[in-house]
């Protein structure tokens, strides 16, 4: 790259944003209107101040801190002929607006620069990201034309970052935000390489110093190999990946924006989220009514995909999974798994295999919801080693796990109370219906008037009384009957008869005589 010569020129460099606004995202534009300051370093008797070659990557001299001797930069009729006034903005917009303003003593004060810009968006984190609107300019000399290179002022320069020329002005008045708050800037000084290249492209290595080749599904970073001769301080991308043999300054002016959170996840996260945590619920939902949690899984399906759609309408097609791709993904896992099972349920209910049915709906209707949402919480987790993040979801699962036996344990005991108060029930009306049995002779009038009296006291038991007191008399038997007519027979005096139903006593029989019965003996009127 040269000797250590005295031969740069420094040029502090400050740019002061009026305005920024109508960011593009699947354009990857945005306007912006901002004004350069440079200023050319001087020594005490008014002349350059140059520096070798090596301080153009000293990071000591990036900045100026308050340059306190400078002249204007002073740029060639040739030059201010150009569009870009003798700057060189690499990612402007072809329909760009350069001013120059001069003092009153016609130098150059500032230049105003009105355009679009072209930048590459944060969409690995979108939409909660930070994103880099850049201005890149670079210099090379401050007299580019042929014509001009034996003029004062035509070396070889480097750029420092000049803070007390640099800022935000107050007139910005950016979309979506009440202040400049969320608003910053960054910048950088660097030196970049170009033509001729010794390597056309930029060539990925692995580990073990393998070459990569970018073949899959989505991009991801990668180290480059360098050339034998890079030096560091130069950009490694132009100088030591594609080994560039010519070297000029660069400055990155960044306007950094960072997204709100909360806006960024009420406008982009919450309708998803809704969608699939009301989806948690179907897990409830007896086997009897699989055909209703069904339409409703699907139509949480439908719905996701519709919001998908127009959530990639925002943005254009990248290479990368963004943060809301994450998102709708697990979204669609929890919903998909969902559906899995219950088509599992509607399946066993068709083939009659009821009892399966219901033991696939005990298990999942509280293991269902918790898993989905172990795993929809996963996928947010920092990168870690695969043991921390087993021992981070074995808390979940073991609490689980304790949740569900005491739920279990609850269930049974529960089920085992209602089980010894039914049977307590059922013995002690079946004890009432044989007492009532064996006290039919005089007790049973008494109870089926004790019935009917107490009736609304005997709610749980009406129709289980009522058919007992029905099939009583048409199960007693007719011994029993006649015993009760003989008894009262016999309580019943000799004199006391009621319009003839009390039959007469039998005369006594002389005790001497057979009262074995004897056949009738027809007798006619001879005899």
């Amino acid at each position: 790259h040269g000797s250590d010569a005295l031969g740069l020129l420094r040029v502090g460099v400050g740019i002061h944003v009026l305005n920024v606004g109508q960011i593009d995202m699947k354009a990857g534009t945005f306007y912006i209107d901002f004004q350069v300051f440079l200023h050319v370093e001087t020594d005490e008797s008014g002349a350059d101040r140059k520096y070798p070659r090596a301080a153009a990557v000293s990071p000591h001299l990036s900045t100026c801190n308050s340059m306190d001797l400078y002249r204007p930069y002073a740029p060639s009729d040739v030059d201010l002929a150009r569009p870009d006034k003798g700057l060189l903005l690499v990612n402007v917009d072809r329909r760009r607006t350069v001013e120059l303003v001069r003092r009153k003593d016609g130098s150059v004060d500032h230049y105003r620069v009105q355009s679009l810009f072209y930048f590459r968006s944060n969409f690995s984190e979108w939409p909660i990201n930070t994103e880099q609107l850049e201005i890149i300019l670079e210099l090379q000399k401050e007299h580019l034309s042929r014509a001009d290179e034996g003029a004062a002022g035509s070396d070889e320069m480097f750029m420092c970052h000049m803070p007390e020329f640099t800022g935000l002005a107050h007139s910005i008045r950016f979309p979506g935000a009440i202040d400049n708050s969320r608003l910053s800037t960054a910048f950088k000084v660097t030196q970049t390489c170009g033509p001729p290249f010794l390597r056309s492209a930029v060539r990925c290595i692995g580990p073990g110093g393998t070459l990569l080749q970018s073949e899959g599904a989505f991009d991801e970073l990668c180290d480059c190999e360098v050339v034998a001769d890079y030096l560091e301080g130069y950009d490694k991308e132009t100088c030591g990946c594609q080994g560039g043999r010519s070297a000029a300054p660069r400055l990155t002016f960044t306007v950094q924006y960072r997204t709100p959170e909360g806006g960024a996840f009420v406008s982009a996260f919450l309708a998803p989220i809704f969608i699939t945590s009301a989806n948690l619920a179907t897990y409830i939902i007896p086997p009897s009514y699989i055909q209703n949690r069904f339409q409703l899984i699907n139509s949480a399906l439908v719905s996701l995909v519709l919001y998908h759609v127009g959530l990639k309408n925002r943005t254009p097609v990248s290479s990368v999974l963004t943060t809301a791709d994450d998102v709708m993904f697990g979204c669609y896992a929890v919903i998909g798994v969902s559906l899995l099972l219950t088509s599992l349920i509607l399946t066993l209910m068709v083939e009659g295999d009821s009892e399966d049915a219901w033991l696939v709906f005990r298990v999942l209707r509280f293991w269902g919801p918790l898993l989905s949402l172990w795993f929809f919480g996963g996928l947010f987790l920092p990168p870690m080693p695969p043991w921390e993040r087993a021992a981070l979801a074995a808390g979940p699962i073991a609490a689980a796990l304790l949740v569900h036996w005491l739920a279990v344990r609850y269930h049974w005991s529960l089920r085992r109370r209602r089980e010894t108060r039914r049977r307590t029930r059922a013995s002690a009306h079946s004890g009432f219906n044989s007492g009532a049995s064996r006290g039919h002779s005089k007790s049973a009038p008494v109870l089926a008037a004790l019935r009917r009296a107490r009736r609304p006291n005997f709610v749980g038991f009406k129709d289980e009384a009522e058919a007992a007191g029905a099939s009583e008399g048409a199960e007693e038997p007719q011994a029993a009957r006649r015993t009760e007519r003989a008894t009262a027979e016999a309580h019943t005096p000799a004199s006391a008869t009621e319009d003839g139903d009390s039959p007469s006593p039998r005369k006594s029989e002389p005790s001497g005589l057979d009262s074995t019965p004897k056949p009738n003996v027809i007798q006619t009127p001879n005899d």
